[in-house]
């Protein structure tokens, strides 16, 4: 979570929008303001909850948002008995927006993966650059790419899930798994 303030906050100066107030995301403050439930909802969803040993299947979380976004983050847990985490890499909603704007984004910090426990740690991703505004709408935070070990039937299970407005507030939005 420090990481990810720290990433928006260098974000928002880089473009131009920072206010001079940052306390209000500090750590050692208050860093989740509330914004109406109905301003975002992240879901994570499996291409194909059945399988065989082998099969090679995605989690993806998506993101729908009312309010422009900078940033985002989440981390996944899993049952290792089933299937196995093989890489994560990052979606659409902000990539996309940013090569459309002259930004960029960047992965901070990095997804570390255990196949033995069943996690993967936080994915963050925030928008760097000289525009102001950022995505809206709907769209891919990241994906998790797994092979099967077994058969059966799972659903990774969403955690720590963030996202940052315009202004840098980190707030958590209305989780679900499908």
């Amino acid at each position: 979570m420090f990481v990810f303030v720290l990433t928006c906050i260098f974000s928002l100066i880089i473009a131009g929008c920072a206010t001079t107030n940052v306390s209000k995301i500090s750590p050692t403050t208050s860093s989740t303001v509330k914004h109406p439930s109905s301003d975002a909802t992240v879901y994570g969803s499996m291409d194909d909850s059945n399988f065989q040993p082998g099969d090679v299947l995605t989690f993806t979380v998506w993101i729908k948002s009312t309010i422009m976004l900078r940033g985002g983050q989440c981390a996944i847990s899993f049952d290792p008995s089933l299937i196995k985490c093989d890489n994560v890499s990052e979606g659409g909603f902000f990539h996309d927006w940013a090569i459309l704007n002259n930004c960029s984004t960047v992965v901070i910090p990095h997804p570390t993966i255990d196949n033995v426990q069943g996690r993967v740690s936080d994915i963050g991703i925030a928008i760097m650059g000289t525009t102001q505004g950022g995505p809206n709408g709907n769209g891919t935070l990241c994906t998790f790419q797994f092979t099967a070990l077994a058969v059966g039937n799972t659903q990774p299970k969403l955690s720590n899930v963030k996202l940052a407005d315009l202004s840098g507030n980190v707030f958590q939005p209305i989780v679900t798994n499908n």
